[in-house]
């Protein structure tokens, strides 16, 4: 499972079709995220996500901040995150912060193809 933090309902759709067949559980703020990951009601029996995708641009808690807050408990140290951000300047500051992977927002079939490799990817990383 993908755990998506993204606060635009039309790219959060049109990510979670690229990622398909993959499940992808779709938040639309860090707080709803670190929520979920904390297994706060109604997650107690939640599913870590192999992959986390995360906006850095969210209402509320920032997507960097919610990054340093996941790295900071040990617990959580380990998830999988992969920043989407164009920003050089905010990809820099995202590696800083802990981030796996960032990735440059793509539209179309780019994004598709993107999508399916990164999906691609940390599935294999998961059976190594």
């Amino acid at each position: 499972m993908i755990l998506l933090v993204e606060a635009d309902a039309e790219v959060a759709g049109q990510l979670s079709q690229a990622l398909q067949p993959e499940a992808v559980l779709s938040v639309k703020d860090a707080e709803a995220a670190l929520n979920y990951l904390q297994g706060m009601p109604p997650h107690q029996d939640r599913e870590l996500p192999k992959v986390i995708l995360l906006s850095l641009s969210l209402p509320g808690m920032g997507g960097l901040e919610l990054l340093q807050r996941l790295r900071s408990q040990e617990k959580m140290q380990g998830l999988r995150v992969v920043v989407l951000e164009s920003n050089p300047e905010l990809t820099a500051t995202a590696y800083e912060s802990g981030a796996n992977s960032v990735l440059a927002r793509v539209d179309g079939e780019g994004l598709k193809a993107q999508m399916g490799s990164l999906s691609a990817f940390w599935g294999m990383c998961e059976r190594a």
